[in-house]
């Protein structure tokens, strides 16, 4: 009966890599989807606040006025209740921050995601 050597992959020495290729991937996914809900809702904050600044700029709203629609688009978007909201007004230029903290639960740790939202406008 003649030798036959045994190639690298049929000892099945190439699985290795591949599961630790899927591990790396899997754990990318589910981290992925953990965080994406919370970065929508940063995008979409953001986005409010500056339409919000705007509108305050041009029709001359409060900063009481702002301060609550910015108030009801958090309580929207269910960010954390410690979100804090300033809104200072001089003359036609309205500055407004958002600024609070998501927590990222992942299973073996929490990553705390500190989000500051800054929006401008002078009404010209």
């Amino acid at each position: 009966m003649p030798d036959r050597k045994i190639s690298r992959c049929e000892r099945g020495e190439g699985r290795l890599g591949f599961l630790f290729t899927l591990l790396i991937l899997a754990a990318g996914g589910y981290f992925v989807s953990q965080s994406a809900p919370h970065y929508i809702h940063k995008v979409q904050m953001q986005d409010a606040t500056t339409e919000i600044v705007r509108i305050a700029a041009m029709q001359n709203l409060s900063e009481s006025d702002v301060r609550s629609r910015l108030s009801a688009k958090v309580h929207e978007l269910d960010l954390p209740r410690d979100t804090k909201i300033e809104v200072k007004r001089s003359g036609k230029l309205v500055n407004a921050s958002v600024s609070y903290t998501q927590n990222i639960t992942l299973p073996f740790y929490t990553c705390v995601w500190p989000v500051s939202i800054q929006a401008q406008e002078s009404g010209f």
